[in-house]
């Protein structure tokens, strides 16, 4: 049984990278889907604040875990809060991951070569094998 880290935040990209692991992985196999909220001065940037804002990421991240479940595949789920580049790479050490996986949303103005930060500074930070799915 192989162990696989989803990075997840409902967004386009985490979905296509979420069809792609569960294309991956077999029935015996766990897809770990983790939602990391950055910390609070660079998370309220983004409007997905206020008292039902846990709430519903909390309800996304299940029901992306049972989509999982209903394509007869082992998921759990996993909310952090902090950096998230440092916190999927220490839930990847944690869980033993096989390998992490982050859709690439494609943020970076450098250069059309380039990593979003976030999934730059995971294959940078982690020793796991990761994935990026486009």
């Amino acid at each position: 049984m192989a162990t696989y880290l989803l990075a997840y935040d409902d967004s386009e990209s985490a979905k296509k990278a979420l069809a792609r692991t569960i294309d991956l992985v077999s029935t015996r196999d766990l897809i770990v889907l983790v939602w990391v909220v950055p910390d609070e001065e660079k998370f309220t940037r983004f409007g997905d604040e206020g008292p039902g804002a846990a709430a519903s990421r909390l309800e996304r991240l299940n029901a992306a875990a049972g989509l999982v479940r209903r394509e007869s595949r082992q998921a759990a789920s996993l909310m952090l809060k902090g950096d998230v580049a440092k916190e999927i790479v220490d839930a990847g050490e944690k869980l033993n991951a096989d390998l992490i996986i982050l859709g690439h949303k494609g943020v970076s103005k450098i250069g059309p070569f380039s990593l979003g930060s976030v999934a730059e500074r995971v294959t940078q930070l982690s020793g796991r094998k990761v994935l990026i799915v486009k």
